[in-house]
C-alpha cells in the first residue's frame, strides 16, 4: 500500500476525521469552519457543492444557519455518507470519487476542505471542480500549511530518532506554501489567505487520540513502540499544562478562494 492509500485509508469511516475534528474543536481562535463560512458568502447563494464532504460536519453547521440552501454533498467512503446521511437528511449526499466526478447541476458555492492533497491530479481536480461552478460563483478551498502543529513535528523528529520510524505526511505536497500556481485559472480571480489558531488543551487525550488515529507512518509501530510515543507526548503535553495551565500548539491552515468570473 503506497503513503498515499494509507492516507486516504484513514477516512474509510467517519472515526479517523472525528478525531481530528475533536483536536481542532480545542482551539483559541475562530475556527477554521467559520472562516470557510464567511469566504463562502452563503447569504447570497442558493447552492452550494462540499466536494469530499466526510461525515457531512460541514453540511450540517451550513444548514443549521442556512436551513434554505440547498446543499449537496458527497465522499469516495459510502461509510461517511451513510453517516452524514444520518446527520444531515435534509442535504443530498452521494458516492463519488472528487477524481472524476461528474453532476448535471452547477452550483453557486462550492467547498473543498482538505481534499486536494488526496488527489493524483490536484489541477486537474480543480478544472473538474470549476466546470460545476456557476458563472459568477466562487470555490473555497481548505489546505494544510507546512507551519503547523510544529511541537507535533518535534514529538515526530523523537520518535523517529528513537524507533526509526518516519511519518510521510501527504498533505505537505500541497499546501499553502506551495504550489500556488495549481490555482491560477483562466477566467478566475484567486485569493490565498492565512488562518491561523491555536490548538489550547488542559487534557493531553484529545491530542493522544489524534496522534493514535494517524496510519502516516513508514512503517506500522508495534503497541510498544506506540505506547513509548504515546506516553512521551503525554508527559510533554502535561508539563506544559502543570507550568502554564494549559498547553498550546500553533495550528495553521491555507484557504484558498477561487471566484469563477467567466462561463466554462
Amino acid at each position: 500500500m503506497s503513503d498515499n492509500d494509507k492516507h486516504v485509508s484513514q477516512y474509510a469511516t467517519s472515526a479517523t476525521l472525528t478525531t481530528r475534528r475533536g483536536l481542532y474543536d480545542t482551539n483559541v481562535g475562530v475556527s477554521l469552519t467559520d472562516r470557510l463560512i464567511e469566504q463562502l458568502k452563503l447569504d447570497m447563494a442558493t447552492s452550494l457543492l462540499d466536494v469530499g464532504c466526510g461525515y457531512g460536519a460541514d453540511i450540517a453547521t451550513v444548514i443549521g444557519r442556512y436551513p434554505k440552501l440547498h446543499c449537496v454533498g458527497f465522499d469516495q467512503s459510502e461509510a461517511q455518507i451513510n453517516d452524514a446521511k444520518i446527520k444531515t437528511p435534509s442535504a443530498i449526499f452521494f458516492v463519488a470519487d472528487a477524481n472524476n466526478f461528474q453532476l448535471d447541476e452547477t452550483f453557486d458555492r462550492i467547498l473543498v476542505r482538505h481534499v486536494l492533497h488526496l488527489l493524483p491530479d490536484p489541477s486537474a481536480a480543480i478544472d473538474n471542480i470549476l466546470r460545476h461552478c456557476k458563472p459568477g460563483g466562487r470555490v473555497v478551498f481548505a489546505t494544510h500549511s507546512t507551519q503547523s502543529q510544529p511541537k507535533f513535528a518535534a514529538w515526530r523528529t523523537w520518535f523517529k530518532d528513537k524507533t526509526g520510524i518516519g511519518y510521510s505526511a501527504p498533505s505537505d505536497k500541497l499546501t499553502l506554501e506551495n504550489n500556488q500556481d495549481l490555482f491560477t485559472k483562466p477566467g478566475c480571480k484567486v485569493e490565498f489567505i492565512k488562518a491561523e489558531e491555536t490548538i489550547s488543551l488542559t487534557d493531553p487525550e484529545p491530542y493522544l487520540a489524534y496522534i493514535k488515529g494517524q496510519k502516516r507512518w513508514s512503517r506500522e509501530p508495534s503497541e510498544i513502540e506506540m505506547n513509548e510515543l504515546l506516553e512521551y507526548v503525554r508527559n510533554q503535553i502535561q508539563t506544559e499544562i502543570d507550568e502554564h495551565g494549559h498547553f498550546e500548539d500553533a495550528s495553521i491552515n491555507g484557504i484558498i478562494t477561487l471566484d469563477h468570473e467567466l462561463a466554462g
